[in-house]
């Protein structure tokens, strides 16, 4: 599989989240913008018994900044992110795993996460600090961001492009894995027979161009229209092999 559609791939997913805000399916949304750390975060660090720790440092470095509050002049508190990498995963396990909002991890931070759509607020919180509200646009834009700068850091990385190779890749027609299977076993094969024409032809061509012409005129010719229409397979094949590949 190429390094492009191996990335095309995950891209895939990120264009899924944002197709899904753009018709407003808000729930595929947000189960889209949970899930795609957990995929770059695997990749990253794979393994049994890391999910929580791995997720949480995937969203420190690359979401948690697009939830930063700083106090006012003359307020006494640090600087810090509404949503952390440890939030975002219990909001995660809640959500995916139980339709909720409303973590049960005894080491939440936040108690409750509210989702808006509200095109003047990005997010908030509470008077008490327990709840957090998210503007499901801006959470999705958020992680979508995020993968795709991860994307471009990871494109000289080997093992990740190994890792990203299988990613799950949705078959473009109503054929089963088997049919395309032999669909593309049938195109590789249709590539080497046109390749051994070709180079056969070749062969041909190359004898009859030490013989007169006058001789071999004729002949000559019906080489080189076969010559021509093996290479013109040959390429059609190849161009084919390489979209299966």
């Amino acid at each position: 599989m190429s390094e492009r559609n191996r990335n095309g791939s995950l891209s895939d997913f990120v264009a899924a989240a944002r197709a899904a805000v753009s018709d407003s399916n808000w729930y595929a949304a947000i189960a889209l913008a949970m899930s795609l750390p957990d995929i770059c975060a695997s990749i990253d660090r794979p393994g049994p018994g890391i999910s929580r720790d791995r997720y949480a440092e995937w969203w420190t470095q690359r979401v948690a900044g697009w939830f930063w509050i700083k106090p006012d002049p003359g307020e006494e508190w640090t600087a810090h992110s509404l949503l952390t990498g440890n939030d975002a995963y219990f909001l995660r396990c809640a959500f995916l795993h139980s339709g909720t909002g409303t973590p049960d991890d005894r080491r939440r931070v936040k108690e409750r996460f509210r989702f808006m759509l509200s095109p003047s607020r990005s997010y908030g919180q509470s008077r008490d600090e327990r709840e957090v509200s998210l503007n499901v646009s801006y959470l999705v834009e958020a992680v979508c961001q995020g993968v795709e700068q991860w994307l471009i850091e990871r494109k000289a990385d080997p093992v990740a492009q190994a890792r990203l190779a299988e990613v799950v890749e949705i078959i473009p027609s109503a054929i089963t894995v088997v049919d395309y299977q032999r669909h593309e076993q049938h195109v590789r094969c249709s590539s080497a027979r046109a390749a051994g024409r070709a180079e056969v032809l070749a062969e041909l061509e190359t004898f009859l161009g030490q013989l007169p012409v006058e001789q071999v005129s004729g002949l000559a010719q019906w080489v080189r229209c076969q010559k021509t229409r093996a290479t013109r397979e040959l390429i059609d094949a190849r161009n084919i092999v390489g979209r299966l590949a």
